[in-house]
């Protein structure tokens, strides 16, 4: 289960925002907002670990396939999408994005994201 206090300031925040969701990335917003502290995750570039938001429904956890199982008991985001990683290819992760946001918001959501934080 999500922190309840973290939970409500992002809820409140994607209500003033207009957005559909939001998609964090960068090491220590994805490590607060599920909760899984994974001391190695500055350090791979190469695989990332999102959260997607949605305004409405639950958030989920967006991550390398080997990394599934330190998330799913680390985290406290239950619903976890996962990625096969091909190197410095971000193909795997970006059409994880897209089906994740499909899902979860719609194909034609209105989705925030900091692009400057974005591996």
């Amino acid at each position: 289960m999500v922190d309840p206090g973290i939970a409500g300031k992002v809820r409140a925040a994607l209500e003033d925002s207009g957005y559909d969701g939001v998609l964090a990335t960068g090491a220590d917003n994805v490590q607060d907002l599920c909760g899984a502290p994974l001391p190695f995750l500055p350090y791979r570039y190469d695989q990332c670990l999102m959260v997607l938001w949605p305004r409405a429904g639950a958030p989920l956890c967006i991550c390398p396939v080997e990394w599934e199982s330190s998330v799913r008991h680390l985290g406290q985001i239950e619903n976890i999408h996962t990625y096969c990683p091909t190197g410095d290819d971000p193909d795997g992760a970006i059409t994880a994005v897209v089906r994740s946001v499909t899902h979860a918001v719609g194909p034609a959501a209105r989705i925030g994201i900091d692009m400057d934080r974005v591996p």
